[in-house]
């Protein structure tokens, strides 16, 4: 699951998910994998996903890519393309 995927201490590497999009089964590293990376950088594309990044401090829910944005042992860099 992504929680599962989101534990920072998760001892996988790797984990399996269901995502509400296709394609549906996609595999990812976990974020405690991921953060130990001695440069993150992140890509992202179009104007919603944009927003939804900006928009961060003000909605209630807690996104996968919020801890990339929120960690403060990390300096993620992110490029975003229309």
């Amino acid at each position: 699951s992504s929680e599962k995927a989101l534990r920072q201490f998760e001892s996988d590497d790797v984990v399996y998910t269901i995502a509400p999009s296709v394609p549906k089964f996609r595999i990812s590293f976990s974020w405690g994998f991921l953060r130990k990376a001695k440069y993150i950088f992140v890509h992202v594309t179009g104007k919603n996903k944009l927003e939804l990044i900006e928009s961060q401090e003000s909605r209630g829910e807690l996104l996968p890519i919020d801890y990339v944005l929120t960690d403060t042992a990390i300096e993620p860099v992110i490029y975003w393309a229309p």
